[in-house]
């Protein structure tokens, strides 16, 4: 969790993300706050029958806010539908799971169908660095994997060993 709570470049959840040098990041400000309030409307609609309405809209702000917290978000419902779930309610929660998803992808279709059809913007942008799309290569990413600048950057390695070499500034700079 720690890459997604705050990151070196200001990509996470951190607040250097949007106070400071942040890179476009108002569309996940709103997804952000969004996210917990999908699930607990998905929960809600699951598990007592009330609040399709609210658990649709919020499932709509998400999606037209920030499609990749929409898709984490569809990952994590499932989780939420899985635990819901009782032996005399599997018909009816999978039900309200679909009609849920589905008016939400349906009233939703004009901001992403476009997009997935004609994929016109995707890897291109004027305000990022090439690399961001391109990646770095295999031996970067080894290296990085190996050292610990991948998933801990400068922070204290949760996810890797520790890494007693001084913290290099930028470790995928080109």
């Amino acid at each position: 969790m720690a890459p997604l709570l705050h990151s070196v470049y200001g990509y996470g959840l951190g607040y250097g993300s949007y106070l400071w040098a942040g890179h476009g990041m108002y569309a996940q400000l709103w997804a952000m706050h969004l996210a917990p309030v999908v699930l607990a409307c998905v929960w809600r609609t699951l598990t007592r029958g009330t609040g399709m309405g609210g658990a649709v809209l919020a499932l709509v702000a998400l999606i037209l806010s920030h499609l990749i917290y929409a898709y984490i978000m569809g990952i994590a419902s499932l989780a939420v539908l899985a635990w819901a779930m009782t032996r005399q309610s599997v018909w009816l929660c999978c039900r309200r799971f679909a009609t849920i998803w589905g008016l939400a992808v349906g009233l939703s279709a004009y901001f992403w169908l476009p997009w997935l059809l004609t994929r016109d913007y995707v890897g291109l942008s004027p305000y990022l660095e090439r690399w961001k799309y391109d990646s770095w290569g295999a031996r970067a990413i080894l290296v990085a994997l190996g050292n610990g600048d991948l998933f801990d950057a400068q922070r204290f390695p949760t996810l890797t060993e520790m890494d007693l070499s001084p913290p290099q500034a930028a470790p995928f700079e080109r």
